[in-house]
């Protein structure tokens, strides 16, 4: 689900977490150097960088948590 940041207003996509099963923000926009991809099934893995895997099957993504210049208001104490 396409939505925005609430604090730096920067476009994001909602997905939940195959692991976790918790909804969590991605940048909109794919990156080279994302490890996370979004399976066909909607739900989100992150794959680390040294997997092993040379052509990645799907766009490649990167949590908003870790580009949000306003990130450490969203941490819990």
């Amino acid at each position: 689900m396409a939505a925005t940041c609430r604090t730096c207003k920067a476009p994001v996509v909602w997905v939940e977490m195959a692991s976790t099963g918790k909804r969590n923000p991605l940048d909109a926009e794919p990156r080279d150097d994302g490890n996370v991809m979004i399976r066909a099934d909607g739900k989100a893995v992150v794959v680390p960088q040294w997997s092993g895997m040379p052509d990645w099957p799907t766009e490649r993504y990167v949590s908003h948590f870790s580009t949000c210049p306003d990130a450490n208001s969203f941490r819990r104490a």
